[in-house]
């Protein structure tokens, strides 16, 4: 299990704060790696560095879908349309590269999948157009935070 709190719509765990997450307990658990906010890393380079290629695609990943979620909340367009235009992405070419960056893309495709879909359900036209312009934030939100992991 990775919990990579960069790239998800949760905050960020400050200083002094507490991250909480509900795991098996009949698992052991074993903390991996730790990627600060100036991009040092405690513990497992190799796993660290997965995570960064991770965090890679989905950047890229969400540079192709943010053009559709924005347009498709600019124009009120059918959100079985938007789903078919994410979900049609063609797949890019990862020759050379690791595979967590297509690891990183296909996650972040299934989320703006799922999130379309939770949208889909609604059927109140009014209310998909905000939950539409909602999402673009927020996945501008998370683009921003994977940007400025990268840069820092």
């Amino acid at each position: 299990m990775t919990s990579d709190l960069t790239s998800t719509a949760r905050p960020i765990v400050a200083p002094g704060e507490e991250f909480k997450l509900r795991l098996p307990a009949t698992k052991t658990i074993i903390i991996r790696d730790v990627i600060f906010d100036d991009d040092s890393i405690d513990g497992d380079a190799a796993a660290a560095a997965e995570l960064q290629d991770r965090r890679a695609g989905m950047r890229e990943e969400l540079d192709r879908i943010m053009p559709l979620l924005s347009k498709a909340a600019s124009t009120a367009s059918d959100v079985k349309q938007l789903k078919t235009q994410i979900a049609e992405l063609p797949e890019l070419a990862d020759a050379g590269r690791s595979p967590y960056v297509a690891a990183g893309r296909r996650n972040a495709r299934e989320d703006a999948l799922l999130a379309v879909e939770k949208l889909e359900e609604n059927g109140d036209r009014n209310e998909v157009k905000a939950g539409l312009t909602k999402l673009v934030e927020e996945t501008r939100e998370r683009r921003a935070r994977l940007t400025r992991q990268e840069n820092q």
